[in-house]
C-alpha cells in the first residue's frame, strides 16, 4: 500500500514549501535539539510519520511517541510521560508524583526504555516504546524529498512512486511487522520480569503497530494492564 509523507521535521507537510524547510532551524521539537537524522555522518530525510492511502499513519523516526533523549526534557515529553502515568497508575495522578529512569539497566541485564515510579504509593512499571516501524523502498521516499528540496514540481504529501526499466510501478509501502517482532520480544522477556517482581509492564506505541498487534493477541484489550 502507497504511502506519502505527513509529517516532516515535526512540521505538516501539507503545503510546506521546501524554502520554509530551508530557513527553519534542524530543531527536532520532540527532543528539543538538531534532528539526529540530520546529524548522522549519512545525512537522512527528516521524515517523522508516513501515511497509506488508507488513512494510516506510521511513525518512522525513533524519536517521534517518546524518546529517550532524556538529559534536558522537553514540555512533550513530560506530558507524554504524564498521559502515559494517568492511565498506569491510580486516580489523581499529578506530574509531582511521577519519578522516571530512562534507559535503565534491569537485574537481568536488559536495558529498559523507562522506568516510571508513582512517589506516592510506590507503584512502579517498566516502560518500553515502539512508536512505528520502517517503510518499504525507503530510497524513493529519499529521492522524492531530494526532488522536492531541489525545487522539482512535486509536493512533499505526494506518494511516490518509481517505474522499474520492466515498466512497473513500486511505491514505498508499510512495514508493521518488524517493529511487532522487536515488541513480541519485549512483552515476553521484560514482562516476565516484571510478573516475578509482581510489578507492570507497559508499552505504548503507535495506532498502526497497536492495529497490529490486536490482530496478533485478539485478547490484548482484556489482559490484565
Amino acid at each position: 500500500m502507497a504511502v506519502k509523507i505527513i509529517e516532516f521535521l515535526g512540521m505538516n507537510a501539507h503545503g510546506l514549501s521546501a524554502s520554509d524547510y530551508r530557513a527553519a532551524e534542524k530543531l527536532c521539537p520532540y527532543i528539543g535539539t538538531m534532528c539526529k537524522k540530520i546529524n548522522r555522518e549519512l545525512e537522512q530525510k527528516p521524515m517523522c510519520v508516513v501515511e497509506s492511502r488508507g488513512g494510516v499513519p506510521l511513525i518512522v523516526c525513533e524519536h517521534r511517541l517518546l524518546s529517550t533523549v532524556m538529559e534536558t526534557p522537553t514540555s512533550y515529553q513530560r506530558s507524554r510521560l504524564f498521559e502515559i502515568s494517568q492511565i498506569i497508575f491510580d486516580e489523581g495522578i499529578e506530574p509531582k508524583d511521577i519519578e522516571y529512569k530512562y534507559e535503565v539497566t534491569t537485574r537481568l541485564r536488559q536495558r529498559s526504555n523507562f522506568v516510571l515510579r508513582d512517589k506516592r504509593n510506590g507503584d512502579a512499571c517498566i516502560l518500553e516504546i515502539q512508536g512505528g516501524g520502517e517503510t518499504s523502498s525507503t530510497r524513493i521516499l529519499t529521492d522524492h524529498v531530494t526532488k522536492w528540496e531541489n525545487g522539482e514540481n512535486v509536493k512533499l504529501d505526494d506518494f511516490p512512486v518509481r517505474v522499474t526499466k520492466s515498466g512497473k510501478m513500486t511505491a514505498p509501502g508499510l512495514i508493521p511487522a518488524n517493529a511487532w517482532r522487536r515488541l513480541q520480544e519485549q512483552i515476553i522477556v521484560k514482562g516476565g520480569i516484571c510478573v516475578s517482581s509482581e510489578k507492570k509492564f507497559v508499552a505504548a506505541m503507535g495506532k498502526t503497530i497497536y492495529l497490529h498487534l490486536l490482530g496478533k493477541l485478539p485478547t490484548i484489550e482484556s489482559m490484565k494492564r
